[in-house]
């Protein structure tokens, strides 16, 4: 299948869905800060791959990704309404820490580089 055709699903899909998890979704597992970092859409149109980041706590996270296990019929359901598509692909929620693991890897630089100079300053001095 064309990846141009694919690329532009996946962005479709990724717009909607968001639209469900911020709006439509009420279920109260599903943590304030939840946002979709990608999605992988196979060749066949048939399985996509949703990775969600979650700003929380490890049970913060947990809890997302069963509320939102648990609305994927609705989730499809909806995509079969707002796209036009004649299968709507198998959905696989997966979490995705890599903000988080930035965000650590940055506080860390920044520590290192605080400290360097810091000791720079005393030697000057």
């Amino acid at each position: 299948m064309d990846k141009k055709r694919i690329k532009r699903i996946e962005s479709e899909l990724k717009k909607e869905i968001s639209v469900m998890i911020s709006n439509d979704i009420k279920d109260p597992r599903i943590a304030p800060i939840t946002s979709i970092t990608d999605i992988e859409l196979t060749d066949d149109l048939q399985s996509a791959k949703i990775y969600i980041s979650v700003l929380g706590s490890d049970k913060e996270k947990c809890d997302t990704i069963d509320g939102l296990q648990s609305s994927i019929g609705y989730i499809k359901r909806e995509l079969g309404k707002r796209m036009n598509l004649r299968h709507i692909p198998q959905l696989k929620i997966i979490l995705d820490d890599n903000i988080e693991e930035a965000m650590r890897i940055e506080k860390l630089i920044s520590e290192v580089i605080k400290k360097d100079t810091e000791a720079q300053n005393e030697r000057e001095e």
